[in-house]
């Protein structure tokens, strides 16, 4: 996404991007590359999901974010779901799809859980780089005590885009 960040314009991104899309329940939605995709994906086992995607602007998102956030092994409640890329050295790149919302602009929680696992299994330091669909380059900070992970930090741009008033 490289639109504004006002209402309209994510308004009308979520308008003509968000849609229904190729997945499981709409399999008429999608063409041959993606149907041989969602085979695949169907054949795998939870533990086979877990792995980092080489190209996270090719990752389905929609798609698989939303087999995975469904699939039985995560009912009945869901899961958000990070497609994870490794960019550089201590750089990486999310896309989140998260529950209730589907593909977000960026997701706090899952940047800061993509940037402790990539720690730990490809031995990045701290700060990790993080780059969202929404643009931004968001900072995950730690320190590590033996196997642990403690003072945790999220840094990144915040915009106020809305302010509103409630009369009970």
């Amino acid at each position: 996404y490289e639109g504004g960040r006002d209402y309209a314009a994510l308004k009308k991104f979520a308008d003509e991007s968000l849609g229904p899309s190729c997945s499981n329940d709409n399999i008429d939605l999608c063409d041959d590359d993606q149907k041989a995709i969602l085979e695949k994906y169907n054949a795998m086992s939870a533990a086979e999901r877990k792995k980092i995607v080489d190209d996270a602007d090719k990752a389905m998102v929609s798609e698989l974010g939303h087999e995975i956030r469904y699939h039985d092994h995560y009912a009945p409640a869901g899961t958000n779901v990070n497609f994870v890329q490794l960019t550089g050295d201590n750089s990486i790149r999310v896309r989140t799809y998260e529950r209730g919302v589907g593909e977000t602009l960026a997701c706090g929680t899952g940047v800061t859980a993509s940037g402790l696992i990539t720690a730990k299994l490809h031995g990045y330091s701290s700060p990790i780089s993080v780059r969202v669909l929404g643009g931004d380059d968001l900072g995950v900070a730690f320190e590590t005590d033996s196997e642990d992970f403690k003072n945790v930090q999220l840094s990144g741009p915040a915009d106020f885009v809305y302010t509103g008033q409630i009369e009970i």
